[in-house]
Order: C-alpha cells, then sequence, then structure tokens
C-alpha cells in the first residue's frame, strides 16, 4: 500500500495505517514524518527511536534483513527480526516479547512464548530470534512487542503457515558485503561501511541446490540518499544452484561518502537486500 506525497509535503507528526480483514481490524502501522534524514540514523530529534522492524529468513553480519517475509513454514529453522535503533546517546534497554496470538492450538490464544532483553550501546541494527521447537511451529497467528526503555514501541506481526504454504529454504542466503571476493566467491575483509574512495565494492552470496541451471540472477545498485532511491546501475548473468557467487561495482573516481543499496533477484523476483554505507 502506498499514499502519494501531498503537494503542500507531509505535515510533520505521528501517523498510522489501518488493515482490514473482511472488515475486522487486524494490523496498525504507526509511522512518523519529521526533519529529512541524511543518513538512516538521524531523525528529527534526539529521542531514541525504533524502525525499520523486519521479520526476516536472516540477518546480515550486521543484523540487517535478508529475504523479508512476514509468512514462515512450520519447519523454519529460526525467525529473526531486524530492528534499526537510532538517536542513541547513551545505553537504552530493549525488550522482545514474542507471542503466539491464535491458530491450531484452540485453547490458546496470546500465549506468551519468550521474553529477551537486550542493552544497545549506541546507533546500529539488532536481531532478535526465535529458533524452531521441537515439535514445529504451530500454525497460526503471531506478533513480537518491542519495547524500548520500558516502553511498548512497536508490534511486528506474523504468521506460520504449513510447509506446502511457505519456503524455508531461502535461493539466495550468506549475502556479504566485502573489499573484495576470493577465487571460491569468499568474501575477503567483509565490511558494511567503505572508506571514501574505494574503487570496487563487492556483495558475495550462495545460491540454493533448488535454484535451477540458467536462472539469471540481477543486481540493482542504488543511492539511498534524497527523498527515493536513485538506481546507479543493473547487471544480470545466469547462475545454477549450489554455488557461490560474487558481483561488485566499480567507480573510476571512487566511491562517494553516502548510504547504499544492492537488491539482488532470481528471474525478476527480489530475494534480497544488503545495505551498505561510504563514510
Amino acid at each position: 500500500f502506498s499514499m502519494e506525497r501531498p503537494d503542500g509535503g507531509w505535515p510533520k507528526g505521528d501517523y498510522k495505517l489501518v488493515l482490514y480483514v473482511d472488515g475486522k481490524e487486524e494490523v496498525a502501522g504507526p509511522f512518523t514524518v519529521g526533519e529529512a534524514a541524511a543518513n538512516p540514523f538521524a531523525s528529527s530529534d534526539s529521542t531514541p527511536t525504533l524502525s525499520q522492524a523486519t521479520m526476516t529468513l536472516g540477518v546480515t553480519s550486521d543484523s540487517q534483513p535478508l529475504n523479508p517475509t512476514s509468512t514462515f513454514a512450520t519447519d523454519t529453522p529460526e525467525v529473526f527480526c531486524s530492528v534499526l535503533v537510532s538517536n542513541v546517546s547513551e545505553p537504552v534497554d530493549l525488550l522482545s516479547e514474542w507471542y503466539y496470538v491464535k491458530g491450531e492450538i484452540e485453547e490458546a490464544s496470546n500465549v506468551l512464548i519468550d521474553s529477551v532483553p537486550l542493552t544497545v550501546p549506541e546507533d546500529q541494527y539488532v536481531q532478535f530470534s526465535l529458533t524452531l521447537p521441537d515439535n514445529g511451529w504451530p500454525i497460526g497467528e503471531y506478533k513480537l512487542v518491542l519495547y524500548l526503555n520500558g516502553t511498548e514501541e512497536l508490534i511486528v506481526p506474523f504468521t506460520i503457515e504449513s510447509t506446502s504454504g511457505a519456503t524455508s529454504a531461502a535461493p539466495i542466503s550468506d549475502v556479504t558485503m566485502a573489499l573484495g571476493a576470493d577465487d571460491n566467491a569468499q568474501p575477503i575483509n567483509p565490511t558494511s561501511t567503505f572508506p571514501a574512495g574505494t574503487k570496487k565494492v563487492y556483495t558475495t552470496l550462495y545460491i540454493s541446490p533448488d535454484v535451477s541451471t540458467g536462472t539469471i540472477l540481477l543486481a540493482e545498485w542504488y543511492e539511498m540518499q534524497g527523498e527515493s532511491p536513485s538506481l546507479l546501475d543493473s547487471y544480470e548473468f545466469d547462475v545454477e544452484g549450489d554455488y557461490d557467487y560474487y558481483v561488485y561495482y566499480e567507480m573510476e573516481e571512487g566511491w562517494p561518502a553516502s548510504e547504499y543499496a544492492i537488491i539482488l533477484y532470481l528471474d525478476g523476483e527480489q530475494q534480497a537486500v544488503a545495505y551498505f554505507t561510504v563514510s
């Protein structure tokens, strides 16, 4: 769902998007409009905030989401949530509460599954996760409730479906930003922050065995500054399953300082996003 910017711009303030299913309110997604941010950690005030809460099948080395989804299979090995913590001037306390809302266990409703505290010392992405129970995930609706310094900040819903209704194996995994790659497509000096002037930025990845020979891998590089992402370039080539690959993008004058992202597709379907910074 989307809404275009009004002619006079968005009035600053708190908003929410409410989603209904068959006339019943199911999800309320809050968001805030403030001053334009020059980077993902900046905001219009100095109050610590949580944002970009994303359910995902995996995370990068710096806890950013890989293969985002809100629907998981009953045999998914681990369920992740990636969250951006911003405006941290002194350590803040986070608390995650995982709930089974409703589903195939008829007598269970809003059952607390697990609760995990975390202290965050600075602006960064953090991850929370739950591992597969011995008997698999019960089918149904779940939610993750996130608290910041004791105050409820975000509710992130997700769903567990039967194995036939969702895919647990990610076609692209182990996405890693790096300063280089070896002959086996393994990352050399992995990092998500590159020095300004770096000529080549590498991304290594693994293609799962389920991907058939001749599948097209498309990589798109974006600059994330400004009101909307700006496409820098794209590149595509044939791949096959059960192999490691790498791609890179070279700027002859060196990469300028900014925020960037690479988006990876297989046969036109988005599979992974990796964010990185040049500073």
